[in-house]
């Protein structure tokens, strides 16, 4: 993770630019139970005022940017390069999708699509090996449910799992150290031994939770969006810029 970007022990903090208010909700709700910060909007905001929100990563559907799409990808990407920036969006063609990658998205993700695939994208911001990121987006797409080791191997490696192989308990030992590394005092999977793993966000006791005061994204002048919650998160479509 970009430390420009963070501070220490400082939430997740991810922005969504969409006028889909369901996928929004949806999402927020994802987000926010993994005590990730999130805000929102319907219109595009100036990269400097992104720059100011302190940002892991933006998710934007570019068809709400007309003509004017491609130069703020290209902003966007020369001006925050310590930014994850996944473009979700509507069917495409292949030019534009490398178009978009070359002017600086990290990532390309088709609509429709379901709010857990967008979180492990932006779960790529944390140095995720492709191997990491396909483990979270198959835990996350379960949450509360405990999935078994057999399971997850041939859903992530792709055949069956030989008798002794220890392969998904070294991988979900660095993705469980990179999440919470990146969440001070929140767990997200957990071991059913013998079993499996579950992915379920929550507090762990023995780790303080950052003040939520202190790591609050800091309200964009004219953004249009509004106040913070108590808990330091922002859910919901604004009504615009």
């Amino acid at each position: 993770m970009n430390s420009q970007m963070t501070k220490p022990n400082a939430p997740i903090r991810l922005a969504v630019i969409d006028s889909d208010s369901g996928f929004v909700r949806v999402l927020a709700k994802r987000v926010e139970a993994m005590n990730w910060q999130f805000r929102s909007t319907d219109a595009p905001v100036p990269a400097h005022e992104l720059v100011a929100m302190r940002l892991n990563a933006l998710v934007i559907d570019i068809s709400l940017l007309g003509p004017r799409a491609w130069d703020y990808v290209e902003a966007i990407g020369e001006g925050i390069p310590g930014l994850g920036l996944i473009v979700c969006t509507g069917q495409s063609t292949v030019a534009q999708r490398v178009r978009g990658l070359r002017l600086g998205a990290d990532d390309w993700v088709t609509k429709p699509c379901h709010p857990a695939e967008v979180i492990a994208r932006g779960g790529q911001n944390l140095d995720l090996t492709r191997r990491e990121f396909e483990l979270l987006q198959l835990l996350a797409e379960a949450p509360g449910q405990v999935l078994q080791r057999e399971e997850i191997y041939q859903r992530v490696w792709g055949y069956a799992m030989a008798h002794g192989d220890r392969s998904v308990d070294v991988f979900v030992r660095k993705l469980r150290q990179k999440l919470e590394a990146a969440s001070p005092g929140w767990r997200y999977i957990h071991t059913h031994f013998g079993i499996g793993y579950r992915f379920q966000p929550e507090t762990d006791e023995t780790v303080p939770v950052p003040d939520a005061s202190a790591g609050a994204i800091a309200p964009a002048a004219g953004d249009g969006l509004e106040p913070d919650t108590p808990g330091g998160t922002r859910s919901g479509v604004a009504s615009g810029a």
